[in-house]
């Protein structure tokens, strides 16, 4: 058996399917790597991975993207460091990170380096490997976030355009269709979605029933913001970390403000959750808790770790979020888990074990990632107004000062040199007599 440290589930060193596929993996890295290898610079790319296509029966366009893919782990020298370690990211999610950073400026590549591997560094035995879903929405919230801080003084984002379509069928029906901004969209699908539960409609119904008035639907959406940290970002469940504009927009919106750290302490005898209780819930698990499980938590049921009706409380110490799926796995037997802390250890029916972690803003992780992250961001911004100092024109000179006060202009280096070597010569030339 091995010590318990640190690892992903799927390179475990004692299961031999893990073992298997491994190998597996390192064996399909190191092919795209020596494909990647024998790229001459000085050929069509594309002629290169119909080359390559002719003899593996692969398409052109995965060659390429896996080729894509490794070029931006070489921009990552640290994860690729981390990767040579522990064989741990498939080509899939190599090729999930390099699409996420299309859009990256290259110069936050640094800061994106480091957040990667401390991201995908376990850090728990048989710990679950972070999907490629969870990966993109990592990388997209880490973007948004460097963007927000790197440029105080550029203008806010053009908010994107919306339109309203309307397509009529030939069988007789029509779809509707509208491009609003993700805000919007997620307060228009809440109120459908109450509407329907509320009312036993479709979807559809709802949206009619929502635009013709007749509803009497209100929503709450939570919004989570940090009041410890300065200009904090804020989180809105499905949607992620927001930029400053959006934060600021939302938080003014706020028609009333809980406090996470008294509603993590409330508790009850009674089985329906409190209202405060399941903010906190939602803003601590983000999704539900079996491992891999990505339904948001604004979705899940409220599980009792300790059955309520075998004594166990309603707080948040004996709940947390599961989809109703693995909800119902869990109450029917088949699956079993144990808290330590915050962490959640899933015993599976086969006799194999999970750990995993909430993943929300209001977990001990976010958290910690969102003060270190202000703190590098006040450093970076520090730099930013240091370097911006010392661009400033100097004032000019006060006109009453003495001409042997006033500053001499810097003179350029060969400028300077010369004026050097003139002083020097004059100071060995022989007087006359």
């Amino acid at each position: 058996m091995s010590t318990l440290t640190a690892f992903y589930s799927h390179t475990s060193p004692d299961n031999p399917l893990a073992a298997a596929s491994l190998a597996v993996e390192i064996a399909d890295h190191s092919r795209w790597r020596a494909l990647h290898t024998a790229l001459d610079p000085t050929l069509d790319v594309a002629a290169y991975c119909a080359s390559v296509a002719r003899v593996t029966g692969m398409g052109a366009g995965y060659i390429q993207d896996n080729l894509d893919a490794i070029t931006t782990l070489d921009e990552l020298p640290r994860l690729r460091a981390l990767q040579a370690e522990l064989h741990h990211i498939d080509m899939c999610r190599l090729r999930t990170i390099d699409r996420a950073l299309a859009v990256a400026d290259r110069a936050y590549l640094a800061d994106v380096d480091e957040e990667l591997v401390r991201f995908l560094t376990p850090t728990r035995p048989n710990q679950l490997m972070p999907s490629a879903r969870k990966i993109r929405t990592f990388i997209s919230d880490l973007l948004l976030l460097l963007d927000d801080t790197l440029g105080p003084d550029e203008p806010d984002p053009t908010p994107p355009t919306e339109f309203y379509h309307l397509a009529f069928n030939d069988d007789g029906s029509a779809d509707l269709s509208a491009h609003v901004d993700e805000v919007t969209g997620l307060e228009i699908d809440a109120c459908v979605r109450k509407l329907a539960a509320r009312e036993n409609l479709s979807m559809a119904q709802a949206l009619h029933r929502l635009v013709t008035g007749d509803d009497g639907v209100q929503v709450i959406l939570n919004v989570y913001r940090a009041t410890d940290i300065p200009d904090a970002p804020a989180y809105l469940p499905r949607v992620g970390w927001l930029n400053a504009r959006v934060s600021t927009v939302l938080v003014e919106r706020a028609g009333r403000e809980r406090d996470m750290a008294d509603a993590a302490e409330v508790s009850t005898a009674a089985y329906v959750t409190p209202a405060d209780l399941e903010a906190f819930l939602e803003g601590r698990d983000g999704v539900c808790q079996f491992p891999g499980c990505q339904v948001d938590a604004t979705f899940c049921d409220n599980d009792h770790t300790v059955n309520h009706g075998d004594g166990g409380p309603t707080d948040s110490n004996n709940m947390l979020k599961l989809c109703r799926r693995h909800h119902n796995l869990k109450t029917s037997g088949r699956v079993a888990y144990v808290r330590h802390g915050e962490e959640v250890i899933w015993l599976l029916g086969d006799g194999t074990w999970l750990s995993d972690t909430p993943s929300g803003p209001l977990s001990t992780e976010s958290k910690l990632w969102l003060r270190t992250f202000d703190q590098r961001r006040q450093a970076r911004n520090d730099r930013a107004r240091a370097e911006s100092q010392s661009r400033k024109v100097p004032p000019p000179p006060d006109p009453d000062l003495p001409e042997c006060l006033l500053p001499r202009p810097r003179k350029s280096e060969p400028e300077e040199w010369l004026r050097r070597a003139r002083i020097s010569f004059q100071w060995r030339e022989p007087a006359t007599c």
